[in-house]
């Protein structure tokens, strides 16, 4: 579970966003959501502990998240950002590197860690790639790689940046369906998108972000019936008869 508290984030001493206070829970998943630039990736690297906090607090598993060592910290939640580098090094190797939490100060891979590896690439449908450079792999496919480290780092809590960019539609799907699971597991998945309806249609819970400040953490359902997502994203956004949300211009 991770609980914003009266959080105020930003860059320097400029909130972005102000006094946000609301919980994703466990077995949910929960998406972020709002027009560019509202704070939606600020909150979420905050949450990381990639940002600190200008006021309020960030609670993990009902802990501080401040309070956390570092590797026990990477054991509760995984971060997926939106970029990253693309090192040298081959599929296997980079995704035994959500493994580092896990480890002793041998540094040492058990049978139980190179499991948990081979389970994560086998999800993601990356196995078969185990020996290819990352750098051979096309932006979509380095996506599925990344991933399938955050699943081998084996936290409770996952936090993703727009985990479907570079995604083509049928893998988006695919992974949000996956997502999707994760929560049913048990997990506390929390990442921003971009698609509108598509956060209509996956999320159990919606936080809207606009104007500086959180306008609205609701399930789909009531979110629709609010009108605060169309009023906050300037479209029509209707239902259809077998429950499928779509956007349109108003």
């Amino acid at each position: 579970m991770i609980e914003f508290r009266n959080v105020s984030v930003g860059y320097g001493t400029s909130p972005v966003l102000r006094n946000v206070s609301f919980t994703a829970a466990n077995s949910a998943l929960t998406v972020l959501v709002g027009p560019n630039g509202c704070g939606k990736t600020t909150l979420l690297r905050s949450a990381a502990r990639q940002l600190p906090l200008l006021a309020g607090s960030i609670q993990a598993d009902g802990r501080d998240a401040a309070g956390f060592e570092r590797k026990e910290f990477a054991r509760a939640v995984s971060f997926m950002p939106q970029m990253r580098g693309v090192p040298d090094i081959d599929v296997y190797a980079l995704v035994c590197h959500g493994r580092f939490p896990h480890l002793c100060l041998s540094r040492h891979m058990t049978a139980a860690d190179r499991d948990a590896a081979e389970r994560a690439m086998e999800r993601m449908g990356v196995a078969g790639w185990r020996e290819r450079s990352l750098r051979e792999l096309s932006g979509g496919e380095r996506q599925r790689v990344y991933l399938a480290m955050a699943l081998c780092q084996e936290s409770g809590n996952l936090l993703l940046d727009e985990p479907s960019a570079w995604l083509d539609a049928p893998r988006q799907f695919e992974l949000l369906e996956l997502l999707k699971s994760l929560a049913a597991e048990g997990k506390t998945v929390v990442m921003v998108l971009h698609e509108l309806a598509q956060a209509m249609q996956y999320a159990d819970r919606i936080a809207l972000l606009s104007g500086g400040a959180l306008r609205a953490a609701l399930p789909p359902g009531e979110l629709f019936s609010s009108g605060l997502a169309e009023e906050v994203f300037g479209v029509g956004l209707r239902r259809a008869p077998d429950g499928t949300y779509y956007v349109r211009p108003r």
